[in-house]
């Protein structure tokens, strides 16, 4: 695969801008006869970035992403102009490029206007079919959208009763496990322990963590976002609750057989179900 460039338009050459332009053309033009103009003043604008692959030929495939001047479906990220050269079609390199694309913005929600056969192709990113099907330029489309995701360590904590120990974040309303965001480079267990020594001043060990999986939530936060978590137990119960640290205002523990509405999702729907009891062994 070869390697993908990103650019935004004041940073274009003249050859680059060029091949951009003549794929596009060939694509859009000769190929799909759209009769609507193609370049328009997104191409211009700060915001956007055109993605392309190259190759001894030129351009050989391309995409632009964009922000919204307003929200749609309460997404301002898109990316659209999705073109791949003839001969090298059917070598994944389109894929590539909506895979880095997401990479990049996929923490924040989506949405695009898709030709109706390639849905398929987005589905795959996680995005999903909304409304009914439309015209655009002639050609059959669908609105797809796909929610903001967010991946972060979870850690539970128990005390020697089996309670949860919970935490909130200083200006919000929500209940939620110790963790947060890794950093780059680090493993889910890495993570835990700097955020519990981060949040609550605990030092935990990384190889006796229990890992339970991977759940997803909506986030408690972020409205039209998914907190995809790693999910990790400690395994000794906590002697004492400990105190808050950095953003974290208040801790408390919780009995997870009683809901509370305060409670993140991801814990209600998710994670207390896979909690161990001290002293229990086996899988959850």
């Amino acid at each position: 695969m070869s390697q993908i460039t990103v650019k935004p338009w004041t940073q274009l050459t003249a050859d680059e801008f060029f091949e951009i332009a003549k794929l596009r053309s060939e694509v859009f033009f000769v190929e799909q006869r759209i009769d609507v103009p193609d370049f328009d003043d997104a191409d211009r604008d700060p915001k956007t970035l055109h993605w392309w692959i190259s190759d001894e030929r030129g351009c050989a495939a391309y995409l632009r992403s964009l922000q919204l001047p307003a929200p749609e479906h309460g997404a301002r990220s898109s990316f659209g102009r999705v073109a791949v050269r003839s001969d090298r079609r059917g070598e994944g390199l389109g894929r590539a490029l909506v895979a880095a694309t997401v990479d990049r913005f996929g923490n924040e929600p989506m949405v695009i206007h898709s030709q109706s056969y390639i849905v398929p192709l987005y589905t795959g990113f996680g995005f999903e079919p909304l409304g009914p099907e439309f015209f655009e330029a002639g050609i059959a489309h669908r609105t797809m959208v796909r929610p903001g995701q967010i991946h972060v360590s979870a850690v539970i904590l128990t005390d020697a009763a089996g309670r949860v120990l919970m935490v909130r974040k200083r200006g919000t309303t929500s209940w939620f496990n110790p963790g947060g965001k890794p950093e780059p480079g680090e493993t889910a267990a890495e993570c835990a322990v700097r955020e519990a020594y981060e949040e609550l001043g605990i030092e935990l060990d990384p190889s006796t963590l229990i890992p339970l999986g991977r759940r997803q939530a909506a986030a408690a936060n972020e409205p039209g976002v998914i907190v995809v978590a790693d999910v990790l137990q400690a395994p000794t119960p906590l002697l004492s609750q400990p105190q808050p640290r950095a953003e974290i205002e208040q801790t408390r523990f919780v009995d997870p057989a009683i809901p509370e509405p305060t409670w993140s999702p991801l814990f209600t729907n998710e994670l207390r179900q896979l909690i161990r009891q001290p002293g229990s062994s086996g899988n959850p």
